[in-house]
């Protein structure tokens, strides 16, 4: 859609919006995604082919999978002003990078939009093209590697501290926020610093003490301003852009800036796994090469920048797409914060999933031998070739991480579980508050300190990905610590508490029991708490091992048999409303009360095909937490609908190597569901 707009600058100037970002643009919030607009110097000056490539598909994860908005590079295309580019675009732009490339995309600053609109030319807008035209159309944040600014005198020409890059006039001038990794390290930081003082634009540093270097975490020079959390930027932005009405009419009158204040400048200090050592020497170096050339002006920055990456080996282009991913991740949460989401700045502001959730929480070490198949005659005691995979697991924790990506990853479950402290002492530990306090450290590029599991699970699986047998070594969520549980609100609970710590829970916010193992599955038994349960979720081995603790006798007569008697146990003489025996491929078995008798109805399993399928040891926890999520907060109105979600959820999980799903596997599921209640 374009837009034709007059007296931004000499002339009209059409405006072409890329249909996502019209949406976001047109719907208001609310309903409507955050937008980031991204410049596209940095890519087709700062990088070469293919890394431009790679990384406009790593910005545009990061901005719209990860965290939801809505990325909108800024370019300027046969002289008309483009907000968002569609793939063949995007082609054209990172392609221009190339040394031999065919179409070259001017450098193009503020002043230069003009001259590449009437000429109809191609160009790369900088941070001072960005931040006008993102002003112009409504976008509060500009997402940039750094910024430019006061150029070095290059072998004692004074003449460079006179260069000063259009970046900061328009920080100055227009308010919008600029995220980035501090000042180009090519340029005079110091000098910069002070311009940006003497044009009272604030100048934030995330979560450190000094000012970062771009390629480097930290300058000679201190953070003007430190905050820890991008919901204290969020805050400290929309009171610089108030200031005016602070300070009433008569003063405002009397104010350069009559209706808003200028920009803000985020600096995020680089990861430091990323960071190039020594940078400044190789500057130097840069700088007399330039001196030689008698570069100046606009060829200065990217000459220097091409001349560092090469005497780097390529570490220096390696640090601009990290610098640039980390800035990516920060941009995107504070877009969201100034239009008024609660992001995960603080923990209070992370929304939460009416639903606590409780157990274990293990180290899942998963062995598949590409030698054995279901055969249990196959050789044992020998070493096989195959595959292992380590992640972090543990049936609650995996139903809680589906329920967190059915939510969309917008909202987390009160999740328990058990880790060690430093004396040794095991505590009753919150890991989605740990998960909210990891977001912000990543956002932040400092170490986050991780729990250590109390509990570690070795499964081994054949070819087929069935698993054939599994080892559990840890400790049980300890009792004491239940008692202290502060939501109230209903409780899944697995079968890694103690049954002391079971009968610990309050009766009334009993909700689900998911079995864990046969071993363990008795343990409600023992804890006396199987009566008035809502839903329990065994498998077969585990409701059969359920039924035998709770009658002290089996029936033998084929599965058939089995499943049916269980079932009828649990139900008339356990007390449980509804019992979801998973059976794998063949669905699941419900059984519930009804009038003093026992209902059983089998629901198939959503198919999958062979090609697609991936592993099956975390089909279970992701069917718990399907029916979870439509009882609980989708408020589906009929039980079978809910168990159908779960049913779709299970599918997914078969068809992903991870235990958990991904998030946008998860809610396709879920929007898949909605699709076939409509």
């Amino acid at each position: 859609m374009d837009r034709v707009d007059r007296n931004v600058f000499d002339g009209d100037v059409r405006i072409r919006f890329s249909p996502p970002v019209q949406r976001a643009l047109g719907a208001g919030a609310p309903a409507a995604p955050a937008v980031v607009a991204v410049e596209s110097t940095v890519i087709a000056h700062g990088l070469p082919y293919p890394e431009s490539a790679a990384l406009v598909a790593s910005l545009r994860h990061i901005i719209e999978e990860d965290h939801g908005c809505v990325m909108a590079i800024v370019a300027v295309l046969d002289g008309v002003v483009h907000v968002g580019l569609d793939e063949r675009q995007m082609e054209r732009l990172v392609r221009s990078a190339a040394p031999d490339a065919a179409e070259k995309f001017i450098k193009c600053g503020r002043r230069d939009l003009v001259g590449a609109v009437v000429q109809k030319r191609c160009g790369a807008t900088t941070v001072s093209a960005t931040m006008a035209i993102a002003h112009w159309v409504g976008i509060p944040v500009v997402l940039t590697g750094g910024i430019g600014g006061v150029h070095r005198s290059v072998a004692g020409d004074i003449r460079g501290s006179l260069d000063v890059s259009a970046d900061l006039p328009t920080l100055a001038q227009l308010p919008v926020c600029v995220v980035c990794a501090g000042i180009k390290s090519v340029l005079d930081v110091g000098a910069t610093l002070e311009r940006l003082e003497t044009d009272s634009v604030p100048v934030v540093v995330l979560g450190a003490d000094r000012f970062p270097a771009f390629w480097q975490r930290e300058s000679a020079w201190g953070a003007p301003l430190r905050l820890d959390t991008v919901e204290e930027v969020a805050t400290l932005v929309r009171a610089h852009w108030e200031t005016p009405r602070v300070f009433g009419r008569e003063q405002v009158a009397t104010m350069t800036t009559t209706t808003k204040a200028g920009g803000v400048l985020v600096a995020v200090p680089i990861p430091a796994a990323d960071a190039c050592p020594d940078v400044e020497a190789v500057v130097q170096r840069a700088l007399q090469e330039a001196a030689t050339q008698r570069l100046s002006g606009k060829q200065v920055t990217p000459f220097l920048l091409r001349r560092v990456a090469a005497h780097t080996g390529k570490a220096s282009v390696r640090a601009n797409v990290s610098l640039l991913c980390n800035n990516a991740r920060v941009a995107a949460v504070l877009a969201r914060a100034l239009r008024g989401d609660r992001v995960p700045g603080r923990f209070s502001g992370v929304p939460r999933l009416p639903v606590t959730v409780i157990g274990g929480l293990a180290l899942d070490i998963h062995a598949q031998c590409h030698a054995l198949g279901n055969d249990t005659n196959m050789p044992w005691r020998r070493s096989h070739p195959g595959r292992i995979r380590l992640s972090v697991g543990g049936v609650a924790h995996n139903i809680a991480a589906v329920l967190c990506g059915l939510a969309g990853q917008r909202a987390v479950p009160h999740f328990y579980s058990a880790t060690v402290q430093g004396d040794g002492e095991a505590v009753l530990l919150d890991p989605a508050r740990w998960m909210a306090e990891r977001a912000l450290a990543a956002a932040a590029a400092t170490a986050a300190p991780t729990p250590r599991p109390l509990a570690l699970y070795t499964a081994v699986h054949d070819a087929h990905r069935d698993m054939l047998a599994a080892v559990f070594d840890g400790v049980d969520v300890p009792p004491e610590q239940v008692k202290r549980l502060p939501t109230p609100l209903p409780i899944v609970f697995d079968a890694n508490l103690s049954p002391e710590a079971m009968r610990a829970l309050p009766p009334a916010q009993r909700f689900w029991y998911e079995p864990t193992s046969p071993a363990k599955a008795p343990r409600i038994v023992q804890a006396g708490v199987l009566p008035s349960m809502p839903w329990v979720s065994p498998n077969v081995e585990e409701m059969v091992a359920m039924a035998k603790a709770l009658t002290g006798s089996v029936e033998t007569d084929g599965e058939a048999g089995r499943i049916q008697w269980a079932g009828e146990a649990l139900i008339l003489r356990g007390g449980v409303r509804n019992v979801l025996c998973t059976r794998g491929s063949r669905g699941v078995s419900w059984f519930r009360a009804e009038h003093g008798a026992v209902r059983r109805v089998d629901m198939p399993a959503v198919p999958v095909e062979a090609g697609r399928l991936r592993s099956t040891s975390g089909a279970g926890d992701a069917f718990a937490a399907g029916v979870l999520y439509g009882l609980l907060c989708m408020r589906y109105p009929r039980e079978e609908e809910a168990i159908a979600l779960g049913l779709r959820v299970a599918a997914t999980a078969c068809e992903c190597e991870d235990t958990v799903p991904c998030k946008e596997a998860l809610v396709r599921a879920l929007e898949g569901s909605r699709m076939a209640r409509l």
